[in-house]
């Protein structure tokens, strides 16, 4: 993840990046989704500061071209003409990295900055997270679908790991035209 970019908010600098990273802030995208009182548990970081810094993180991957945030390190070939829609690929990339816990009545998923609780409601996964209540398949789900080994998944993760190494990954139309070329 590109947690270089926790470093483009005014007031959080290299430690404090680190911090959020082994809290699971990985990137500026994580500290915008985040709530406050949660990043109180990062050492140096009050409730009025994580405020802040998810206001000035909201405004900025609002206003910035994703495409200054481009991943260094691990390369994606973006060739999706039969991608399916409602999988976005890099949602998908991140739920490989959560856990997945079965529960009573719900999947617990862990390896962000707080757990998720994601319950089946008949055929539809329903996630407690803010992602999924605006709307979009969120990685949690994403997380409890692969660890089911839902075939369709399946196969994406590992179309994602068989083209790891070829073109760049395009994070701007991952994040704003749902990777399209």
């Amino acid at each position: 993840m590109v947690a270089e970019t926790l470093t483009f908010i005014q007031g959080l600098g290299g430690t404090l990046a680190r911090r959020l990273r082994e809290a699971g802030i990985s990137d500026i995208e994580d500290l915008a989704s985040a709530e406050p009182d949660d990043l109180t548990y990062v050492r140096g970081v009050s409730r009025a500061r994580g405020v802040r810094w998810i206001e000035e993180a909201s405004d900025i991957i609002r206003t910035r071209s994703a495409f200054a945030f481009r991943e260094i390190g691990t390369k994606l070939r973006t060739t999706v003409s039969d991608w399916p829609e409602d999988i976005d690929q890099y949602r998908l990339r991140r739920a490989l990295d959560l856990t997945v816990r079965q529960q009573a009545d719900y999947f617990l998923v862990s390896g962000g900055l707080e757990p998720h609780r994601v319950r089946s409601n008949a055929d539809k996964l329903l996630c407690d997270c803010v992602d999924f209540a605006n709307g979009k398949n969120c990685k949690h789900a994403l997380a409890v679908r692969f660890a089911q080994r839902d075939q369709v998944l399946v196969s994406l993760v590992e179309r994602l790991e068989s083209d790891s190494t070829s073109n760049e990954l395009d994070l701007y139309k991952l994040w704003f035209e749902g990777g399209k070329q």
